[in-house]
């Protein structure tokens, strides 16, 4: 009997799943801001469909596009999948993604 914070029990449940990382570290790495991703280059938010916006990345002759609430983003209009879903927030006009897909810029 006893009485565990909400930190314990996320601790207790990233060391039964397997975890290698706290669920911060996940939360920064997997939900970043897209102005904190891509600061700095080109982008643009694709509203044609209001209920599914895309954010249009573009650095020299690669267009990355990410769909809202998708966890499938395209590279030069080819299909890969990012691991997870990206999250769009229409009152702040923000996405939230995986802070890695920087990499598929390079």
């Amino acid at each position: 009997m006893g009485m565990n914070t909400n930190i314990e029990i996320n601790h207790y449940m990233a060391d039964v799943s397997g975890l290698e990382k706290r669920l911060p570290q996940l939360t920064q790495e997997i939900f970043a801001k897209h102005t904190d991703v891509f600061a700095g280059m080109n982008y643009t938010i694709d509203k044609t469909d209001e209920r599914f916006p895309v954010l249009v990345v573009k650095k020299g002759k690669k267009k990355l596009e990410i769909p809202a609430h998708k966890s499938v983003a395209y590279l030069n209009k080819k299909a890969f999948d990012i691991g997870s879903v990206v999250v769009y927030i229409d009152k702040t006009d923000t996405f939230y993604l995986p802070a890695s897909l920087t990499e598929q810029l390079k």
